[in-house]
């Protein structure tokens, strides 16, 4: 539960500092950019405790209990986050948007090919968290395949939001995404390298003896 409420605090400052330093915008617009930073930042938040619950680093910092309540509920919160993104572009009168240019790739007229990326990281991310949900009525490694689908769907975010949110050409913006970015990255290539040496030995039960 202290992870959960770590996670949910960090969602509500975000909202509360993209409100207080962005400039005074029409209303929708100024919630689909927040809530837009909300749920990147949810998503790599759960993929980052995710990759951290099996590394040394993630376990020295706080225990693997915590460390998945934080994986899990930051990937819960994200999907509210997404919905509100795409109310809010609906309601916007300046790019105007349409029913089917959110939830359709490629139907977009604005940046169709970065608003696509957005739209297919979002269903990817929908489904990497309900999987939670089958994690005790599938094998544990048909799950781990399945939860695997969350990295393209980070880096289709990644994409998402560097050349089509309106902020990537900020510094605060640029900085936030290449560095979450950055750290994706070195957890990935230390689940890689140091995984092995993360997996208990499997110990055969001896026998002949009672």
């Amino acid at each position: 539960m202290a992870g959960q409420v770590r996670a949910a605090w960090l969602a509500i400052g975000i909202i509360a500092a993209m409100f207080v330093f962005t400039s005074a915008d029409p209303y929708p617009w100024h919630i689909s950019r927040a809530s837009g930073v909300v749920a990147y930042l949810m998503l790599w938040l759960s993929t980052t405790s995710g990759l951290a619950s099996s590394s040394r680093i993630g376990r020295m910092v706080l225990p693997a209990p915590e460390v998945f309540d934080i994986h899990s509920f930051a990937a819960y919160l994200m999907v509210p986050a997404l919905g509100i993104h795409g109310l809010a572009l609906l309601a916007d009168g300046w790019v105007s948007f349409s029913i089917a240019g959110v939830l359709v790739p490629g139907v977009s007229e604005y940046r169709p090919l970065p608003v696509a990326t957005g739209i297919i990281a979002a269903y990817i991310s929908i489904v990497a968290t309900f999987s939670f949900k089958l994690r005790n009525l599938i094998a544990a490694r048909r799950w781990r395949r399945l939860h695997y689908i969350v990295f393209p769907g980070f880096v289709l975010a990644l994409l998402h939001g560097l050349l089509a949110g309106s902020d990537s050409s900020t510094v605060w913006a640029a900085a936030m995404y290449w560095s979450t970015g950055g750290v994706v990255l070195f957890l990935v290539f230390l689940r890689i390298l140091g995984g092995a040496e993360l997996r208990a030995p499997n110990r055969k039960p001896a026998t002949g003896s009672r």
